[in-house]
């Protein structure tokens, strides 16, 4: 179906407003907008041109799941991963953008025996000691930032116990992990300083772990880059594919968690009664962390790239094209979530939202995310059940959506 060129420029004036980094924290409404007037459409911003949006949850969950539209190289390109340097090297290289399914296949493969639930409830006991022990450095006199403190280093220093990296290099591993999250998830205003840039931070990574992994070779032990790379050989996996997956493991393991994390911490403050749900032990804590992923996810973005034609809405998106699903948006879609606005613990098809994504791409973490969050509040709730959030200013990105500040009152 021809998309009316009168509808498809308007909503690409609601599309850069949402790009726009000073709307971060504002963009419901302005996904409502677009969802209403163009469910499936394609952009001719220059970012985007050629791209088709998509803001429904019936067209994004068709879409995250047709067999027709993959994640690879192609994809990419919306998040300007498009020339070869160091940087996008290396995420091309990363199981979820393989060209070749068969790659993709292997390299999960290889990594998933680190995140059945069997392995993951050995790492429960471990994560309980880390969410305390950063609990305990909190300062409840004055407003503290609850992010840069205690949702930021959670996930990555869980991650790092699962790769093996001694806690004594964490200093010098948070000290790139900020920056390097940053430069990954911007997708406007890249020049040549910025490109640069992030080949620099992807290049610290890569030797970073080139160095752990020599060392784990010659002397193993109970960890993830021990088992994985003395069986990478066997699986066919390269050096560079494996340094590669490391990273990505990392940034996949930290910033949606610590961002969801936040989020939950602004919504219940927001949301008194939702929290003294909570408190009360009216909801059970992993219903509420469903609805609060829901109601603000961390995920904003998913691209797939069509090798078949596919017909979402009327409109058909031919094969060759890349698209956009906006997770946000269809996670407030009322076609599928009744007051979609609304946080509501009580609510019984949250769990039907994808906040880790679906399909053959999944998050394969997403099982040791949610009990990061779930034992995170719960520990957090137990410790400042009238905490305040007293500021905050939210990163600005709309691949990834969390606080980069959030300054909070922990009363007593």
């Amino acid at each position: 179906m021809a998309f009316d060129p009168a509808i498809a420029a308007k909503a690409d004036t609601i599309l850069a407003r949402i790009l726009d980094p000073e709307t971060d924290g504002q963009r419901y409404p302005l996904y409502a907008e677009l969802r209403e007037l163009a469910p499936v459409y394609r952009s001719s911003l220059p970012l985007l041109d050629g791209c088709y949006i998509i803001s429904g949850f019936d067209n994004c969950q068709t879409a995250m799941l047709a067999k027709e539209a993959v994640q690879n190289s192609v994809s990419l390109e919306s998040m300007n991963i498009r020339y070869e340097g160091v940087h996008d090297d290396m995420v091309r290289r990363w199981m979820n953008f393989r060209d070749e399914l068969a790659d993709h296949d292997r390299l999960r493969k290889l990594f998933f025996p680190y995140f059945t639930p069997k392995a993951l409830a050995e790492v429960r006991s471990e994560v309980g000691l880390l969410i305390s022990s950063l609990l305990d450095s909190l300062d409840t006199g004055e407003p503290v930032d609850v992010f840069s403190k205690f949702c930021f280093p959670l996930p990555s220093m869980v991650i790092a116990r699962m790769l093996g990296i001694p806690m004594d290099d964490m200093d010098h591993f948070h000290a790139v992990m900020d920056e390097m999250v940053g430069a990954m998830a911007r997708v406007q205003d890249l020049d040549a300083a910025a490109l640069a840039s992030r080949d620099e931070k992807a290049s610290t990574f890569l030797n970073f772990f080139r160095g752990y992994l020599e060392r784990r070779r010659a002397e193993p032990a109970n960890d993830l880059i021990s088992k994985s790379g003395l069986a990478a050989p066997a699986a066919g996996v390269s050096d560079e594919d494996l340094l590669a997956q490391y990273v990505f493991v990392l940034i996949a393991g930290h910033s949606t968690t610590a961002d969801s994390i936040g989020n939950a911490l602004i919504a219940l403050d927001r949301n008194p009664e939702q929290k003294q749900l909570l408190l009360e032990g009216k909801v059970p804590m992993k219903q509420a962390v469903a609805e609060l992923m829901r109601w603000d996810s961390s995920i904003g973005t998913v691209n797939r790239y069509f090798i078949e034609d596919k017909t979402l809405s009327g409109v058909t998106i031919p094969a060759g094209s890349r698209s956009m699903m906006l997770f946000q948006s269809a996670h407030r879609d009322p076609a599928k979530f009744e007051n979609p606005d609304e946080l509501d613990l009580t609510r019984n098809n949250a769990g039907d939202s994808f906040p880790f994504g679906g399909g053959r791409y999944f998050c394969l973490g997403q099982a040791l995310a949610k009990i990061e969050v779930e034992d995170a509040l719960t520990a957090f709730l137990a410790r400042y059940p009238n905490y305040r959030v007293a500021d905050l200013e939210w990163q600005g990105m709309l691949v990834s959506h969390g606080p980069k500040r959030l300054m909070v009152e922990l009363g007593a």
